[in-house]
């Protein structure tokens, strides 16, 4: 069995870019960057990939989105989902 980690960081300032470049440093499996009205994660993935030397010289796929149409059937499938 293999242990996956992974961490959450807030889009908010410089303690989120370090954060993140720590996390990577250590060699997390996966960044989560939530979205909403006073934040993007496109605004924390900026910084950290401007610094030279990451440990992975490209996303390799890490970065991934949800395309923002329809965002009212979104919205309501999000709301429909059942619990488990």
């Amino acid at each position: 069995m293999t242990l996956r980690v992974g961490v959450a960081a807030i889009p908010a300032g410089a303690a989120a870019v370090e954060l993140v470049r720590e996390a990577d440093r250590l060699g997390v499996d996966s960044v989560w960057v939530p979205e909403f009205w006073a934040g993007d994660a496109l605004t924390l993935w900026g910084p950290v990939r401007a610094r030279p030397r990451l440990q992975r010289p490209a996303s390799d796929g890490r970065l991934a989105g949800v395309r923002f149409d329809r965002p009212v059937r979104r919205t309501r499938e999000t709301i429909d989902i059942p619990a488990p």
